[in-house]
């Protein structure tokens, strides 16, 4: 398949955001607490939005690095929705297809943990 643009295959690592002493008390809940808030939607999810002359062709969430298993994702307008968000003290790990040329801005949005960006360079 040829393409007009070259495709950058990436992982994208969003750590938690804020130290530990700096997170607000809001930010420890018990799990039924939080899959209660996600059931019934009283606040919004995590965002991951590609910013630039880029487009996001698809994207996912890595499970498992080992085994190489992506859960997709559904893209919508260069952006998609992270319905667990990052774990408390934790890590995600996050698989892109981008097509493009130039400076990428790689950006997830949180709620309560805020913005965490990245520039990277399509060559």
């Amino acid at each position: 398949m040829h393409r007009r643009y070259p495709v950058l295959m990436a992982a994208f690592t969003v750590l938690a955001m804020a130290a530990p002493a700096l997170r607000p008390a809001a930010a420890y809940h018990k799990p039924e607490e939080v899959a209660a808030a996600l059931q019934k939607r009283l606040h919004r999810v995590d965002r991951f939005v590609v910013q630039g002359g880029a487009k996001l062709l698809a994207a996912g969430t890595i499970t498992d690095p080992f085994r190489n298993q992506t859960r997709p994702s559904k893209v919508l307008q260069n952006a998609f929705w992270v319905d667990s968000g990052v774990p408390g003290f934790g890590r995600m790990e996050f698989r892109l297809m981008i097509e493009g040329k130039g400076a990428v801005e790689l950006v997830y949005d949180s709620l309560k943990g805020g913005y965490c960006r990245k520039e990277v360079k399509l060559e």
